[in-house]
């Protein structure tokens, strides 16, 4: 239902949604996944989990300093993009990770924790040679929850639910008043960042005032919007950095 609204608000407001095929392409991996869920789960989550260590560890390793190519943005790139599209990967992976760990039986765990350390290997080379932050954060908010799942804490689903909206909690109060503020000599000292979080404050200005023309409906897919906050890269920014924000400028609030 939300890609079909995504996709008429799109025609609304005169944007492009690209090929058909890019569409049946996504709509076929969404229909493939699910019958390989439904068919051998234990499978799909270990294939999953092993494509994504191995992007990881390729990523780590054929690390160069000043990236190993130039995307059409500006910006230096490694083998999974851009440095932030670290955590997105890194998220995916610790999350089938977890989830073949969790179908494996007893004696054979050991092939999920041999994933699990290679990933962790991975990703802290990484940030010993180019430190992110939400990446660090989500090494520490996994390996917190992996410990909480091999005690089989029987509180892990209210862990998940409450967690879910303390994430989502902070985020707004981050967008909307600046809380990071409160937690600056953190954000300073311990995490190595700016306050205004490598100026994503100032490009959530630019997109909440562009939210405010179309608050209900959104300004679809391929906008083609820019949130400028300067020169060079910065000027040619397309990203909403903030996946709530995101899905408020594309679709709107209905």
């Amino acid at each position: 239902g939300y890609v079909i609204w995504a996709l008429f608000v799109t025609l609304l407001n005169g944007n492009s949604i690209g090929t058909i095929g890019e569409f049946l392409n996504l709509f076929s991996i969404g229909v493939i996944s699910i019958f390989c869920i439904k068919l051998n789960p234990s499978k799909y989550s270990r294939l999953i989990a092993i494509w994504f260590t191995l992007l990881l560890t390729l990523n780590t390793f054929l690390w160069r300093d000043g990236g190993m190519y130039i995307n059409a943005n500006g910006q230096m790139s490694f083998v999974l993009g851009t440095k932030t599209s670290l955590t997105e990967y890194q998220l995916v992976a610790f999350y089938f990770i977890s989830v073949y760990f969790g179908l494996l039986p007893r004696n054979k765990k050991w092939k999920a924790i041999l994933l699990c350390l290679l990933s962790f290997l991975s990703v802290i080379i990484w940030n010993t040679r180019q430190p992110i932050t939400t990446s660090i954060l989500c090494l520490v908010l996994f390996v917190v929850l992996l410990i909480c799942q091999v005690r089989e804490l029987k509180l892990m689903d209210k862990i998940y639910r409450v967690g879910f909206w303390i994430i989502n909690v902070i985020n707004i109060g981050i967008v909307f008043w600046n809380i990071q503020v409160l937690f600056s000599n953190f954000i300073t000292n311990v995490l190595h960042e700016s306050t205004d979080l490598s100026l994503r404050t100032s490009i959530w200005q630019l997109v909440i005032a562009q939210i405010v023309e179309k608050p209900w409906i959104g300004h679809g897919l391929n906008s083609n919007t820019y949130f400028a906050i300067g020169a060079g890269v910065a000027s040619i920014n397309q990203a909403t950095h903030n996946g709530l924000l995101y899905f408020w400028f594309t679709t709107g609030i209905i």
